[in-house]
């Protein structure tokens, strides 16, 4: 495997030859995505815990499930003493991980698992830049000779930073610079690989416009995120300072304002925080409740609206069946605390008006979060208990 590996203008020049002009190729053989986020640990994929077992594989498979979507870690790769054993140490491991999806019956979306941390780092730090378009150009290598353009398809950065806050730091925006770069690297060395290329603000459907389309080719999926309100997506979720909120959260006694004392409260008072550290909590949850509590009226398909992704669609008539709701999800029933999170059938609710939000505008498909954790579609009586059949009402709402 060549370390020479071009990007940016040169690798444009060559993708500009090799680019398809048909639909993304991953959608030939199995048509729309209908996916889950799923990472069961590398060395023991049946895992109790997170692993997927023969019996979640065929609960997976009756419901419809036709794509995982699978975590690749990104810090090892960055990490490593060079990029040289970065590339041989771990390519091939995860080429092996990812062949035990396709080997199931299931496509599989790659996509990395990393911090806002490092990804920002990827996009701040020149040969961090550097090191990541060689572990994507020699993932891309390794894709494009073990699978068929049908199997696989590559996520280049899961819920990249704002634009906003780039060029805040005084470095190009992720639409319009490092995408469109970091796509054409994995173009040259994978010409029929679909590439999926994820909005900034952490995948916010309406940042999506933010792209010139005119930088990616038609065999790239232009991908987003959906989480609102927060209330019903993110109340509990490894977050203990809200755990035991009542739902819906308009319950909470003295609303929002109190609910803002309350944690601000708990946060001054914790004794293993520093001075630095407390500000930093203080902050994120005050940007956090502003979140939980935004809830347009009245709650169903209504509020599911992308007005300036739907008009930015219809301006460059783009194919939609090249967009992709790429995650979307609710809390579980049960917090990581144990108690009370949002009843089943308003997580049933939920899911369903975004599903139907996706497919009445003929996208490309969606894939549902699952975490067995804080994001679990499977069946549970406690919060330890991960389950190995979905839940019916959830499986209803996606499928039915």
């Amino acid at each position: 495997m060549s370390l020479d590996i071009p990007f940016g203008r040169r690798a444009l020049l060559a993708a500009a030859v090799t680019r398809p002009t048909s639909l993304p190729c991953f959608l030939a053989d199995e048509g729309i995505i209908r996916g889950i986020s799923t990472i069961p640990p590398q060395m023991n994929w049946e895992a109790a815990s997170y692993g997927l077992t023969s019996r979640r594989v065929a609960a997976l498979h009756s419901a419809g499930f036709n794509t995982l979507r699978l975590f690749l870690p990104l810090q090892p790769f960055l990490e490593a003493a060079s990029v040289r054993t970065a590339l041989t140490s771990f390519v091939e491991p995860w080429l092996d991980y990812i062949a035990r999806g396709t080997s199931l019956g299931f496509r599989v979306l790659v996509s990395w698992g990393s911090t806002y941390e490092e990804r920002l780092e990827i996009l701040q730090k020149a040969f961090v830049a550097q090191r990541f378009h060689h572990v994507l150009a020699a993932v891309s290598s390794g894709l494009a000779s073990r699978f068929s353009p049908q199997q696989v398809a590559l996520e280049i950065m899961n819920e990249p930073p704002e634009d906003a806050e780039l060029r805040r730091l005084g470095f190009a925006p992720w639409s319009g610079s490092f995408a469109p770069a970091l796509a054409d690297t994995v173009r040259l060395h994978a010409p029929d690989l679909t590439i999926v290329v994820q909005s900034a603000s952490g995948g916010w459907a309406e940042a999506i416009p933010d792209f010139d389309p005119e930088r990616f080719d038609t065999n790239t999926m232009l991908c987003f995120h959906f989480y609102t309100p927060g209330e019903f997506t993110h109340q509990g979720a490894h977050y203990p300072n809200l755990y035991d909120i009542p739902f819906p959260i308009t319950r909470y006694p003295g609303g929002k304002a109190k609910m803002h004392v309350d944690v601000d409260a708990r946060i001054r008072a914790d004794p293993h925080l520093s001075l630095e550290e407390r500000r930093a909590q203080l902050e994120r949850h005050r940007i956090l409740l502003d979140y939980l509590w935004y809830a347009p009226a009245p709650l169903g398909p209504s509020w599911v609206t992308w007005p300036k992704l739907d008009a930015w669609i219809a301006k460059h008539r783009i194919n939609p069946l090249r967009l992709l709701c790429g995650e979307f999800g609710v809390v579980s029933h049960f917090n990581f605390n144990g108690s009370r999170g949002c009843d089943v059938n308003s997580r049933a609710r939920y899911l369903k008006a975004v599903r139907l939000a996706v497919e009445n505008r003929g996208f490309g498909g969606w894939v549902a979060h699952q975490a067995m954790g804080d994001f679990n579609l499977m069946e549970q009586t406690s919060v330890s208990q991960h389950g190995e059949a979905l839940i019916p009402e959830i499986t209803a709402a996606l499928f039915g």
